[in-house]
């Protein structure tokens, strides 16, 4: 009996760790790891802006995966992201560093039950597409690419999202999607843009490629689904970095290097 209870007083003195306790245990136990050197792309707005955000969310996706890491700014457009120990760095260059221009964007075409207004080459599309609209492929699945004409200006992008999870109905791998909430601003746009545009067309467009197409049967307010034909591991990474914070301009790998 004497033995159970020195016991059970020693475990009661261990410490419970925070999150960040660990993330100090783990960098005193690994002192070495990898350092990334990031070119984050300036092409307009606030330099100094859009470094601070990357700063952020990149931290945010590293808590997001669980990987023991710190970011920092290393000049007017560079940033440094230090990871502790030896986890599998092929996650930091496929995730951490991802961009995901997401937007929705009103489809040029006559409303439903018309089909949406596609067209089987860019020539044939940029032809038609006009000032102020923009062509981009979408390629159904199974199909080979066809064009639309998207209205310029998004409704909502990215910027506007909340939170973001991958859901699959089937169980097939490649049968994914990407399930969304919006935030108030995002949520007050969509209900106004979906309430004047019954039986119009909404495309969701990710990089630049056309992922979606819908029509508006009523109005939508502040959910809804971005369907593909994504692999379960896309999907999730999508939704990660959807929710961990919009970040859609470009980061380049300059240098990766080990330190001790």
């Amino acid at each position: 009996m004497k033995r159970i209870l020195t016991l059970a007083l020693s475990l009661a003195l261990i410490p419970v760790l925070t999150s960040s306790g660990c993330r100090m245990f783990s960098r005193a136990m690994n002192k070495s790891g990898t350092i990334f050197v990031i070119d984050v792309a300036q092409d307009e707005g606030d330099a100094a802006d859009r470094t601070e955000r990357s700063v952020k969310i990149i931290q945010s996706r590293l808590d997001a995966i669980g990987m023991d890491g710190e970011v920092s700014p290393a000049g007017a457009n560079r940033l440094e992201v230090r990871i502790f120990g030896s986890p599998d760095l092929s996650v930091a260059r496929n995730f951490l560093f991802k961009t995901y221009r997401l937007e929705f964007r009103k489809v040029v075409s006559p409303p439903n039950p018309q089909p949406a207004a596609m067209y089987p080459d860019e020539a044939a599309a940029k032809s038609a597409a006009g000032a102020g609209n923009e062509v981009m492929p979408y390629s159904e699945r199974g199909e080979t690419s066809k064009y639309l004409i998207l209205e310029r200006h998004p409704i909502v992008t990215g910027e506007h999202i909340r939170s973001a999870d991958a859901i699959s109905r089937t169980g097939s791998d490649l049968d994914n999607q990407i399930s969304f909430s919006l935030n108030g601003e995002g949520a007050s746009k969509l209900a106004d843009w979906t309430a004047k545009n019954i039986n119009n067309y909404l495309a969701v467009v990710l990089n630049g490629k056309v992922e979606s197409v819908a029509f508006i049967r009523s109005q939508i307010f502040d959910s809804g689904e971005i369907s593909g034909m994504f692999s379960k591991a896309e999907a999730e990474n999508i939704a990660r970095v959807l929710s961990s914070g919009y970040m859609p301009w470009e980061l380049k790998v300059l240098e990766e290097r080990k330190f001790e």
